[in-house]
């Protein structure tokens, strides 16, 4: 029997509350910079662009398609200048 006390080494309720900030950090992160990448190649080509994520898929285009919204795919074009001059 040892008399060395470790308990205080084990993860607690509050790393697994930082882990799970952390790792939604990396999600908006990894989610900006997709969307942003989508936004510019769309935008450069005029083709549809996808990028699967574990759950989902995002997807952008230009034209529409049959029963789809206009107001999806409406953007300001100043600020399309400006996302297809910035680096991801």
């Amino acid at each position: 029997k040892s008399a060395t006390y470790t308990a205080h080494l084990l993860p607690a309720r509050e790393d697994h509350v930082r882990y799970r900030a952390e790792a939604g950090v990396r999600f908006v992160r990894r989610l900006r910079t997709t969307i942003l990448t989508l936004s510019r190649s769309t935008l450069r080509d005029g083709q549809e662009h996808t990028v699967d994520f574990d759950t989902f898929t995002i997807g952008l285009q230009r034209d529409l398609l049959p029963a789809e919204q206009a107001w999806s795919n409406l953007m300001d074009p100043r600020e399309a200048a400006r996302i297809l001059n910035t680096e991801p």
